[in-house]
């Protein structure tokens, strides 16, 4: 599935729910991701029989959750608290009007987790820090993330930074902002969510928090292995301590592409992840 959302230029869970049909994906987006699949000869059997198996109350941990899941074993990402992180980051920086682009307006409208409590925590952290903050839906592809930065610059253009959790949109929006004039990240700051894979091909690499997934995927198979060795009362788990703290730095390829906002007084010190001084700016 990794594979097929490399050459279909999306996420690995676009490509989950074009398959299952369990969330919402344009047609232009399914089939790209049906072209790569007939490419290569792609058979998703084995996930036909792993949902079946689910639906037959065999034991399982499921990586992400939902809302009312108080009785599913899962483990996830802290998605508020890492956004909100980035838009601490930015406001120490100097930036006083931020930019949330999130998923899919269908996957948000349908209620993806990721994506409401990603915009949660922008919206939270943008209020505690008395900053101007808009929030864009944007589509799992390059093509809509090029048209969502040319909408901010349109309708917001005092806007300085971004944050994001939409990976695959992230070669759209550099371009767009390469057309606008603006360099990344002397003139654009930029930070969000994202796998190394994606934060590493942004040039410079983008400030990102990476997501962990194979010690996602290695705890979820330990919770595994204890409910099946003795059932426990449903309970939910995080990540180890330091992987999405609220007030933690992003942790990823590093962090070129936050600077300054203009006409900041930021000083070396002054960045809530930096107390001690850095050697270069966040």
């Amino acid at each position: 599935m990794g594979e097929i959302a490399r050459r279909a230029g999306v996420s690995r869970s676009t490509v989950s729910y074009a398959l299952s049909g369990k969330r919402p994906v344009s047609e232009a987006t399914r089939r790209r991701i049906q072209r790569v699949i007939d490419e290569l000869d792609y058979k998703p059997d084995a996930a036909a029989r792993a949902l079946r198996l689910l639906r037959e109350d065999l034991p399982f941990v499921g990586i992400g959750h939902t809302a009312g899941d108080h009785r599913m074993p899962w483990i996830d990402v802290d998605y508020a608290a890492l956004i909100a992180g980035c838009v601490h980051h930015l406001a120490d920086l100097g930036h006083r009007a931020l930019a949330l682009i999130n998923r899919s307006p269908e996957l948000v409208a349908a209620g993806y987790g990721p994506g409401l409590r990603a915009a949660e925590g922008f919206a939270a952290a943008v209020a505690e820090r008395g900053l101007a903050g808009f929030a864009y839906p944007c589509g799992d592809d390059a093509a809509a993330g090029h048209a969502v930065v040319r909408r901010i610059r349109a309708e917001h253009p005092e806007v300085t930074a971004a944050v994001t959790l939409d990976e695959a949109a992230l070669p759209g929006i550099q371009h767009a902002l390469a057309e606008a004039g603006l360099p990344v990240p002397g003139g654009f700051s930029f930070a969000g969510v994202a796998a190394r894979r994606w934060a590493e091909d942004f040039r410079p690499p983008l400030t990102a928090a990476d997501v962990p997934a194979q010690q996602m995927g290695a705890r979820a198979v330990e919770l595994l292995v204890e409910r099946i060795a003795a059932p426990p009362p449903a309970r939910p788990a995080g990540l180890p301590a330091g992987q999405h703290r609220p007030g933690s730095p992003p942790r990823g390829a590093g962090r070129a592409l936050t600077t300054p906002g203009r006409g900041s007084a930021r000083t070396r010190s002054s960045c809530r992840w930096c107390r001690a001084g850095c050697p270069r700016p966040c």
